[in-house]
């Protein structure tokens, strides 16, 4: 008691304060303190799997969205290809047709 400061005559007045415990009742006390301990370890392994899943969902998350720019800026620049060509295709074609009524 001297190496935590406490007075040893009011803690040994305070020990004879505390009943008895039968065997039975701390078999019983102790059962259920370690089944409640066992359902918060579970509990607790359970948040920690839901964590990594949903950490390993956002990061999926981010990569598809990431591919998913990816394409869009392609698809943007092959639109952007596709109306040029046609552009180019209409103005060969007004030509040849500006030169077949000329002639």
């Amino acid at each position: 008691m001297k190496k935590i400061g406490a007075d040893e005559d009011v803690a040994a007045e305070a020990f004879k304060e505390v009943p008895a415990m039968s065997k039975e009742r701390f078999s019983r006390i102790s059962q259920v303190l370690f089944t409640l301990a066992n359902l918060l370890s579970s509990i607790a392994y359970q948040n920690i799997q839901q964590a990594r899943f949903i950490t390993d969902r956002k990061a999926a998350e981010k990569e598809i969205n990431k591919q998913l720019q990816e394409k869009e800026l392609l698809l943007k620049e092959v639109h952007h290809r596709i109306k040029n060509n046609i552009a180019s295709i209409s103005s060969l074609l007004n030509l040849k047709l500006k030169m077949y009524f000329r002639a």
